[in-house]
């Protein structure tokens, strides 16, 4: 059910693969104002995604008990915390669950990867303003990429992939530079998980691949130091295919000086451009554009 408009601000907790995320806003049914965002980086899936190592579980705790802290100070009364793939795979997740649950006294809500490309899908199109056009949303995680088909202003059709950057990076990107073989087993592998995705996409002509989410942030400073916050950004196919070949041609010390990549994310970008290349080659855009707005904003919608 859609939340109802007020002006008193409420607060989402993303708990996802890679980072925890805290966005505080108001929304009026179509509009979003931001009061407070804050990422911690947790790295829930560093030992693998099927279990949570001790490190991990430290971060995330010490990510919450900081989120508290936050809440508290903004008098927040709405909360909504979200679990994406880290928490639905992890043997070990009910454990940590439990503990952020007793730390922010609410219950953390595992959801689907469907539910997750919806309200990823919702957030795009607060971004875009409900653009009619025909657009493929990605969205890049740790553990899994989603990918929602907009068309008319709408939810056409939703799929999660199980191919997320953290399950990239333990499973095949072992050597810097990263070798030739191992890109082409990522692709392979992508190609492959993505059989659906290819087969759907094949007779659609896209406006544009807009990416969501951390690691098109990530591409969007490593193109420009334009601020367009609230606004959606616009990068050139030829502008991505210059980029990649220079991060598959760098290694992890050389990528942390590339000025915009974040030295948290130098690690698992050389997965997230091989994700965005194997899926430029197999739809038509013209464009990449870089949504301000993803899972977190899509589910002020909601709830």
């Amino acid at each position: 059910m859609a939340s109802t408009p007020n002006n008193n601000p409420k607060a989402v907790i993303d708990l996802g693969t890679n980072t925890f995320h805290l966005l505080i806003a108001t929304f009026d049914g179509t509009k979003i104002t931001e009061v407070l965002r804050n990422r911690r980086y947790v790295y829930l899936a560093e030992n693998g995604i099927a279990n949570i190592g001790q490190n991990a579980f430290h971060r995330a705790i010490e990510a919450v008990k900081d989120f508290k802290c936050q809440l508290q100070k903004q008098n927040i009364t709405h909360l909504t915390i979200l679990g994406t793939e880290g928490l639905r795979r992890a043997s070990n997740a009910s454990s940590l669950i439990d503990q952020i649950e007793d730390i922010l006294e609410s219950k953390v809500q595992i959801i689907s990867g469907t539910k997750e490309a919806i309200l990823i899908g919702s957030g795009t199109l607060l971004a875009i303003e409900d653009d009619p056009r025909e657009f493929l949303v990605m969205d890049i995680g740790g553990g899994s990429v989603e990918f929602i088909h907009l068309s008319k202003g709408q939810i056409e059709w939703t799929i999660s992939l199980p191919i997320g950057i953290a399950v990239l990076k333990r499973n095949f990107h072992h050597s810097e530079p990263i070798l030739a073989n191992e890109i082409s087993e990522i692709m392979k592998f992508v190609t492959e998980s993505a059989f659906e995705l290819i087969k759907y996409v094949h007779h659609i002509s896209f406006t544009a691949l807009i990416g969501a989410s951390g690691s098109f942030e990530v591409l969007q400073n490593m193109t420009t130091t334009e601020n367009s916050a609230g606004r959606t950004h616009q990068i050139k196919i030829d502008e991505f295919n210059q980029l990649y070949d220079t991060i598959m041609n760098s290694d992890l010390e050389a990528r942390k000086a590339i000025p915009g990549l974040p030295e948290e994310r130098a690690h698992l970008i050389v997965g997230a451009m091989i994700l965005i290349k194997v899926v430029l080659e197999n739809i038509a855009a013209e464009h990449i554009w870089i949504s301000p707005y993803a899972m977190k904003e899509g589910a002020f919608k909601y709830f």
